[in-house]
């Protein structure tokens, strides 16, 4: 039954008689799309790029304002999400929410800001340039720019590719960790 509700109000594909229509339909929503991204495109370039686009606060703007208007659809059911705004059970259990201790983050700041105090900052920086430039051209990116640039962030660490999965094993053991 759910399936079909989902179907039915969510999909939009009960309000056409023939939903694929001989592709129309499907095709129509497809150029839809592809129209609504176009214009953002050029809404972004016109700004001057994705980076400014940023920067002037374009792009958070957009998504608050459709993040409002969707609230407001499905407040006034004009958008329909079944179990939440129509069809909700009554006493449907609610699922658990895996609560994260705020101290994590505190502890990855601190492991991150010995990382870079640690590692040879020369090295990586050798390594990202590298990486960059690997990027703009057609060779394996994989062998010859990653993993070297991640075995700059990691002192004495060796890393090797067995059976398609990188691995990576301190210098002083003697198996291989997956990573």
């Amino acid at each position: 039954m759910r399936t079909q509700q989902i179907l039915a109000y969510e999909t939009g594909v009960a309000d056409v008689v023939d939903p694929l229509a001989g592709s129309y339909y499907v095709e129509s929503l497809t150029n839809a799309i592809e129209e609504q991204a176009q214009n953002y495109i050029k809404q972004i370039d016109a700004l001057g790029g994705s980076v400014r686009a940023i920067e002037r606060g374009f792009m958070q703007a957009e998504i608050e304002q459709a993040a409002y208007e969707y609230q407001h659809a499905l407040e006034e059911q004009r958008a329909i999400v079944v179990g939440v705004n129509r069809f909700v059970l009554e006493n449907e259990a609610r699922p658990h929410l895996m609560r994260v201790d705020p101290t994590v983050g505190n502890r990855q700041v601190a492991k991150l800001a010995d990382l870079r105090q640690r590692r040879d900052n020369a090295r990586v920086q050798q390594a990202l340039a590298a990486l960059e430039r690997g990027a703009a051209g057609t060779e394996n990116l994989w062998v010859k720019s990653v993993i070297p640039c991640a075995a700059s962030l990691a002192n004495n660490t060796k890393f090797v590719i067995h059976r398609g999965t990188l691995h990576c094993t301190p210098l002083d053991r003697k198996t291989y960790a997956p990573l």
